[in-house]
């Protein structure tokens, strides 16, 4: 498996055992061409682990992966813990979340 690969599945699988120890299950959703994808019944999750964002980039491949689900992506942040990761999603995604 190529370093960035690894790279990627690595902080999936952070992602996927953070939010178990919040009582939140993920599984694979093998949608992504790199195996970065999580997901729940209503959410699929885009797991990124890269030196520089794209955060365009980023977002129109989680909102293609998502389907009908509610489309989140996880950037991981330099320096600092899974928890303290990026979670995004487009605003309109929030006013349905909130609204």
């Amino acid at each position: 498996m190529p370093t960035a690969h690894r790279t990627g599945y690595t902080f999936k699988y952070q992602v996927r055992q953070y939010l178990a120890s919040k009582g939140i299950m993920c599984r694979d959703s093998g949608t992504g061409t790199a195996g970065d994808d999580l997901s729940t019944e209503h959410v699929s999750i885009e797991c990124k682990n890269h030196k520089s964002i794209d955060l365009a980039a980023f977002m129109d491949q989680t909102v293609k992966n998502a389907g009908t689900k509610l489309p989140v992506l996880i950037v991981k942040r330099r320096g600092k813990g899974t928890p303290q990761a990026y979670a995004v999603l487009e605003l309109c995604d929030l006013a349905e979340l909130i609204g």
